[in-house]
């Protein structure tokens, strides 16, 4: 399917979600369906862009309501522990596996730390406080969608240096 039918798709998805008036957050299930299948994502090819220094965010889609972005990640980069404030959303991982972890506090162990494999959907919920990075040694691609559009990563304050994801 070309880039633009999984655009339309996606579109179709998202004003299907509002014209149905669903208010509160993205849930995983909405996700999901928006995000379709993997293999529709291979169309992204184009917005996977590295960085050697850090993860390379690419903004394939921006709305006033949502954001689309394909995340590239090198092996061994990951984001630092940050938390999306009042975003809600999800990926989709389309190339490699990801790890995330959850935390409670920035300064204490994670929670867990879940493994995302091609094809997985993960999501957060606001104020949701996790890390997410390559899990392997192969370069990873995540398909995210955040709905309102999530600028800059909230760091949480008593983190002593201020990071962006």
């Amino acid at each position: 399917m070309p880039l633009v039918s999984v655009m339309e798709t996606i579109l179709r998805q998202l004003e299907e979600i509002q014209n149905r008036k669903i208010q509160g957050e993205l849930t995983l299930t909405m996700i999901q369906k928006i995000l379709g299948e993997p293999s529709s994502l291979r169309n992204f090819q184009r917005f996977t862009l590295f960085k050697e220094q850090k993860y390379q965010r690419n903004t394939v889609l921006w709305y006033p309501t949502f954001e689309l972005v394909c995340i590239c990640w090198l092996p061994g980069q990951a984001s630092s522990i940050h938390s999306h404030g009042v975003t809600s959303g999800g990926m989709r991982v389309v190339q490699g596996s990801v790890f995330e972890e959850n935390y409670s506090n920035a300064h204490e162990k994670p929670l867990n730390r879940v493994i995302h494999e091609v094809g997985r959907c993960g999501w957060v919920t606001p104020n949701t406080l996790h890390r997410v990075g390559n899990a392997s040694n192969s370069p990873a691609v995540t398909i995210h969608l955040y709905s309102p559009p999530f600028q800059t990563a909230a760091v949480p304050q008593t983190l002593p240096k201020v990071v962006a994801a």
